[in-house]
């Protein structure tokens, strides 16, 4: 087996593993498609407030698709997409906001922001 088929397979066993139920709805036509995805968020220093002490810091969140589940369904992800992930109940929604480069032959990662929840 070559290199590029086991990162294939490992790649392919980590989705399987982490990835979540979720429902993607489309941004013109409102039709929802069940999916699986793995959501990551990201944590970066962008800056400092003037002092070494202290840095500014942001986050990013980041959804991850299934190349092939995608290709299966016929779906072209939009920006504006919403994707609604069930966890243990609670369920997060996030707003799509830009495809990122491709990283590898499974993974179809997207820049996205959660939407806050109202208080109850």
């Amino acid at each position: 087996m070559n290199f590029s088929a086991i990162r294939a397979q490992a790649r392919r066993a980590v989705h399987d593993t982490l990835a979540a139920p979720a429902t993607y709805q489309h941004t013109e036509t409102g039709a929802e498609y069940p999916v699986s995805v793995r959501h990551r968020g990201k944590v970066e220093a962008v800056g400092t407030s003037g002092s070494s002490f202290a840095q500014l810091l942001a986050t990013q969140d980041f959804i991850i698709f299934d190349a092939d589940e995608l290709t299966a369904l016929d779906l072209e992800l939009r920006v504006n997409g919403i994707v609604s992930i069930d966890i243990g109940g609670t369920t997060l929604v996030f707003v799509l906001e830009a495809a990122e480069p491709s990283t590898g032959p499974v993974d179809r990662p997207w820049r996205a922001t959660q939407k806050k929840q109202p208080r109850k």
